[in-house]
């Protein structure tokens, strides 16, 4: 367990930077999965086909035309869901909604629009690669510090696509996904020592993440992979000052009257927001982590710049928690292990390691495993400790309908 204080610990973001830069130097490789993309480019043309010979779309990028098409079905449910006081929208969410209902147009087009995406992806991050096969992605710290890759966007891939199209640098070694659960609402409850969901997270943590546990908690029962998901937009939206006539026009698979009413009641979230809007009302542009980190914020005066000040504050220190990461793998792992494991990239709060097939021979794939587990479990202070999956990076199914990504 890794032991920081918000006193006493200052992030090397310097380090960050460099240790990522040699990582890019090093490269990428890139793999060319000709199967999945296949499998793709064919799911991609029957949807299409089916767009245009079942629903007369014959341009699917072309939201005009979509939207002109959705219109004239004259169906009461697709004009609630994609109809917002007289604004038409086939936004992925809205599909969503529709697709569990039977409406075919909507699975379609999202098929469509997600292998299209899908597809993208591979053949830039194909077209990027130098003649070892590797891509050697730009790096540049955002005004939060947090990390961004361009040329190809490295940040941006699906992550269901991670494990088809990123390969180890070396002969049978392994990528290990070492990800930080839920890690802004996670820092947002322990900054602003949340007691009731503190408490929640500490008997629940073991079976499920944040986010689960209080939509258990508030809405008495488990939820589904869609519930969660519009429950994640919500919560995040109610964070940063979102009004609840937007949370309501939001909601399609949860109660708004529920998260609305349990959001407001937690008044350390009130006295936060106010705080920051006071601040952005005074055009007070300086943000500060709880490391001590200082950012510039560059929002419009009043309640947006005061929206920035709460993200900020967050990312900034999710960040500085990513550095101390990082430099703690410099200081232990990287020299313990030294040819065995190596920093692979950093993708916001995940690190990718590769372990050399050497060691998870001899080690074992569940002792390495538990072993950077071990490594990599964090605590703030007195805060809970973050909840941190390991896992092997590995290729996922995807042929699935399509709707949701991984977070």
């Amino acid at each position: 367990m890794i032991y920081l204080s918000t006193i006493n610990d200052v992030p090397d973001h310097k380090g960050l930077i460099k240790s990522l830069q040699e990582c890019m130097s090093r490269g990428i490789p890139i793999t060319e999965p000709e199967e999945v993309l296949y499998k793709l480019q064919y799911d991609n043309q029957a949807a299409k086909e089916n767009l245009i010979n079942n629903y007369g779309i014959v341009n699917p990028n072309s939201s005009k035309q979509v939207i002109e098409t959705f219109k004239n079905i004259d169906d009461a449910v697709i004009t609630r869901v994609c109809c917002d006081n007289g604004k038409w929208s086939t936004a992925a969410e809205n599909l969503q909604t529709l697709i569990p209902l039977g409406y075919d147009i909507a699975y379609q087009l999202s098929v469509y629009r997600k292998t299209n995406s899908y597809i993208k992806y591979i053949k830039s991050f194909s077209e990027a690669r130098d003649s070892y096969g590797r891509v050697h992605p730009s790096i540049e710290a955002g005004k939060t510090n947090r990390i961004n890759y361009s040329n190809p966007p490295l940040m941006n891939m699906p992550k269901q696509l991670l494990g088809h199209v990123l390969a180890p640098r070396n002969p049978g070694g392994k990528l290990v996904s070492i990800d930080i659960k839920n890690q802004e609402p996670w820092i947002l409850v322990n900054m602003l020592n949340i007691t009731e969901i503190k408490e929640l997270i500490e008997l629940g943590m073991d079976y499920a993440g944040l986010y689960e546990i209080v939509f258990e908690e508030w809405y008495k029962k488990s939820p589904t992979a869609k519930e969660l998901s519009e429950f994640k937009v919500n919560w995040n939206a109610l964070t940063y000052g979102c009004s609840k006539k937007s949370v309501y026009a939001s909601c399609k698979n949860i109660d708004p009257d529920i998260i609305c009413k349990e959001f407001s009641s937690i008044n350390s979230i009130k006295a936060y927001q106010k705080e920051c809007n006071s601040k952005g009302f005074s055009n007070k542009r300086e943000c500060v982590s709880m490391f001590g980190t200082v950012m510039r914020c560059d929002g419009n005066t009043g309640m947006a710049l005061g929206r920035q000040h709460m993200d900020w504050k967050l990312q900034g220190t999710g960040t500085d928690i990513l550095a101390f990461l990082v430099g703690h793998f410099n200081d232990t792992l990287a020299v313990d292990y030294e040819d065995h494991i190596e920093l692979y990239y950093t993708r916001n709060d995940e690190l990718v390691l590769e372990v050399s097939h050497t060691l998870m021979s001899t080690m074992g794939e569940s002792r390495v495993i538990n072993m950077l587990r071990e490594e990599f479990s964090h605590q703030i202070d007195d805060w809970v400790p973050f909840k941190v999956e390991v896992k092997l990076l590995e290729p996922k199914e995807l042929f699935f309908d399509y709707q949701a990504e991984e977070d």
